[in-house]
């Protein structure tokens, strides 16, 4: 039987970052370099991260605006419980 997408990544969830970071040739500056693109003045500032995975990307962002209140929608249970983490 054929998995579905949102049992894959579920499956995969707790090494997903990691793979990533050995896939993903200049990891830090594929991150990164959006997130300097980024400005915003509006406070309190409110960011809706659909398809969030892990978390990865919003925790980048986190960083440069850490008052920031973040929403994450996965279609991976997993996914999100390490976004949590």
């Amino acid at each position: 039987m054929k998995n579905t997408v949102k049992e894959k990544f579920n499956a995969h969830a707790s090494q997903y970052d990691e793979q990533r970071r050995k896939l993903i040739p200049c990891f830090f500056d594929f991150y990164s370099i959006p997130v300097s693109l980024l400005h915003f003045s509006k406070k309190p500032l409110r960011i809706l991260d659909m398809g969030a995975g892990t978390g990865l990307f919003s925790s980048f962002v986190k960083e440069k605006y850490p008052d920031a209140h973040f929403t994450l929608i996965d279609v991976s249970d997993q996914m999100l419980e390490k976004a949590k983490e």
